[in-house]
């Protein structure tokens, strides 16, 4: 048992007090009250901070084309399909057909 002097609020020494072993003389185990502080600080930060997706990366991306000062055939955004279908030669439509 552990024998603590306790203090009142103008720092005066009131007495002691006697702590229970069992509980006040385990060993710290720093790691643990590490991960507590860590949590802690977590669950008080707002939360409100979004990252961009892999969509909203791409939406800008599109939208930086679009306005760019050099215009070009695929300004509007169009299907992905009806682009290649531009791109390709007469031929490979016709081969495409064909099939």
């Amino acid at each position: 048992m552990a024998d603590v002097k306790t203090y009142d609020m103008t720092g005066k020494e009131t007495g002691t007090m006697t702590l229970d072993d069992g509980i006040f003389g385990v060993k710290v185990n720093e790691h643990l009250i590490h991960m507590a502080v860590l949590q802690y600080l977590a669950n008080n930060r707002q939360g409100t901070q979004k990252a961009k997706t892999r969509f909203r990366r791409r939406k800008k991306a599109l939208e930086t084309e679009r306005h760019g000062s050099r215009k070009t055939g695929l300004d509007k955004v169009a299907p992905v399909e009806a682009r290649r279908s531009r791109l390709r030669s007469c031929t490979e439509r016709l081969q495409l057909q064909d099939e």
